[in-house]
């Protein structure tokens, strides 16, 4: 079930508005002014000499041609000679980027083959985004097809019926398709940032066989306590009397726990919100409305059969196996010894949390197996100037722009000598002349501490000595300032959601089991396990 299967509202990935010391979101200005970032291509030409510059003029005249294709620069040179780029300013937002470089991609190949004394590449925003999606699809459709032949055998070896073992996985597969079906009306509402399909299978894979697992065992259980004398309908009905409340207490704990995502303030957050809450309701549903007619039909089919081969159906068995009764025989008869145990192993598995580091996702974690990965770290090696930037976003009466032109002018003269900087900028304004953005190149990734250090000298000296003394509204956002404020952002978000989490545990615990002591249990338990 490939993501790009299925449409929505969807959300770019870095339009978190995550405001500035200034308190607005400086995207969000720029957006205001129609300044904000456009979906670039690269045609990077490896090679020196007349060859290379040959290439790069063709892929620019073939690039100016295409409909897709807004601006085309000159073919630019590295300053070591080895290569020569070509930039490509596509129509459209950032994020429709990758619905159109195609044709860009065929150009780039016909370059190729026309000039073979040099290589000629592509990447770009549009081509990693794609890169990386084609690659998420691919994994996708290989979790599907190593997850479900997985759980299929094992439910056969368990219940020793392919009849019966098919059921929860046909439970699953039906909610998530559903899922996915419900969601595309869902995203209209809460965008989906790309990662609805995968939660949508993981989570619609585990609860689907869970809730069956729910119904099976306790179906079993009837029968098996009247000896065989209980029909196959009336122990469904038993079983949905009982675990049919199991699995709606679940279901809600399960949906109103992620729920507290939302308050992470984060379309990635938000997309798995719906995503767990869509298929995990669905799957509720589809337990307490489907799944009991069928359970009721196959147990009658197997008993017509039993009864036309002049067999008494057996009951079937009950109770732990030995694997469960091996692994309880410790706990029983040293209880406190074994919570000992449990809860030091489960400490230690905590210690990593202290240490760790939270960072937003970005092109140096991308896979360098995706081609345009590849030619983007080699595209980085000849043109340094293109591993980040700086967005220094102003917004102030139209009155004022001469002036607000000026201190940017004057703040880009300072950063010129800058050495975490790379020297070079360029300022644009909106037609309307209230909004300003200066980009000031950086030399370094953005993971790096060259890049941060950059970023807060741009925040803590040149915007407050420049532009910051005219008091009119200031951001400074870009690639450094993303990869720096969202974790950030998100670590001040933390609490809240850690906090929500418990009380919803607690509240649902409560309210299940009518006691306030299993309530505290509870959170203690999902606090040491999660």
């Amino acid at each position: 079930m490939p993501r790009d299967r299925y449409r929505g509202r969807r959300a770019r990935r870095h339009d978190r508005g995550l405001p500035d010391r200034r308190g607005r979101p400086g995207e969000a200005i720029a957006a205001e002014g129609g300044l904000q970032q456009r979906p670039v291509e690269h045609v990077l030409v490896t090679g020196r000499g007349a060859a290379a510059d040959a290439a790069a003029r063709d892929a620019a005249a073939r690039m100016g041609r295409l409909p897709e294709v807004a601006s085309v620069s000159a073919p630019v040179r590295s300053k070591d000679g080895s290569a020569v780029r070509v930039d490509v300013t596509l129509k459209g937002s950032e994020l429709q980027g990758k619905e159109h470089v195609e044709p860009l991609r065929a150009q780039t190949a016909a370059v190729q083959a026309a000039h073979r004394g040099v290589r000629v590449e592509e990447t770009g925003s549009p081509s990693i985004s794609k890169g990386v999606g084609e690659l998420r699809d691919d994994d996708l459709a290989r979790t599907e097809m190593i997850a479900l032949p997985i759980t299929l055998v094992t439910l056969l070896l368990v219940f020793g019926s392919f009849a019966v073992a098919v059921v929860p996985v046909v439970l699953a597969l039906t909610s998530i398709a559903a899922a996915i079906g419900l969601s595309m009306l869902a995203s209209h509402v809460f965008p989906d940032a790309g990662v609805g399909a995968s939660v949508i299978l993981l989570i619609g894979m585990a609860v689907g066989v869970d809730y069956t697992l729910f119904y099976l065992k306790r179906e079993r259980e009837e029968r098996a306590r009247s000896g065989g004398r209980l029909d196959a309908r009336a122990a469904v009905e038993t079983a949905a009397a009982t675990s049919g409340r199991s699995v709606v207490v679940s279901g809600l704990a399960v949906a109103a726990s992620s729920a507290t995502l939302y308050l992470a303030d984060d379309v990635i957050f938000s997309s798995i919100a719906t995503a767990a809450i869509v298929v995990t309701l669905i799957a509720v549903v589809s337990s307490l409305t489907v799944l009991p007619a069928v359970l009721a039909k196959l147990g009658g089919w197997a008993e017509r059969r039993a009864v036309r081969r002049g067999r008494t159906p057996k009951p079937p068995r009950t109770g732990g196996g030995r694997i469960t009764r091996a692994m309880l025989r410790p706990t029983g008869r040293h209880p406190a010894v074994t919570l000992a145990v449990a809860v030091t192993a489960m400490l230690a598995l905590t210690a990593p949390l202290l240490s760790i580091d939270l960072t937003d996702m970005g092109r140096d974690s991308h896979p360098r197996e995706i081609p345009a990965m590849q030619t983007y770290d080699r595209l980085n090696a000849a043109f340094p100037e293109l591993k980040a930037m700086h967005q220094i976003v102003v917004r102030a009466d139209a009155g004022r722009a001469d002036e607000v032109t000026a201190s940017l002018r004057a703040l880009a003269e300072r950063a010129e000598g800058d050495p975490l900087l790379a020297g070079t900028s360029e300022l644009r304004t909106s037609p309307d002349g209230r909004i300003s953005l200066l980009e000031l190149a950086v030399p370094h990734h953005v993971s790096t501490g060259a890049a941060r250090r950059s970023l807060e000298r741009v925040r803590g000296e040149y915007v407050p000595e420049t532009v910051g003394r005219l008091g009119v509204e200031t951001a400074v956002t870009g690639d450094v300032a993303r990869y720096a404020d969202y974790p950030e952002h998100q670590e001040g978000k933390l609490p809240f959601v850690i906090g929500a989490l418990l009380l919803v545990t607690f509240a649902m615990t409560v309210w299940a089991f009518r006691s306030v002591v299993l309530g505290l249990i509870g959170v203690v338990l999902n606090l040491l396990s999660a």
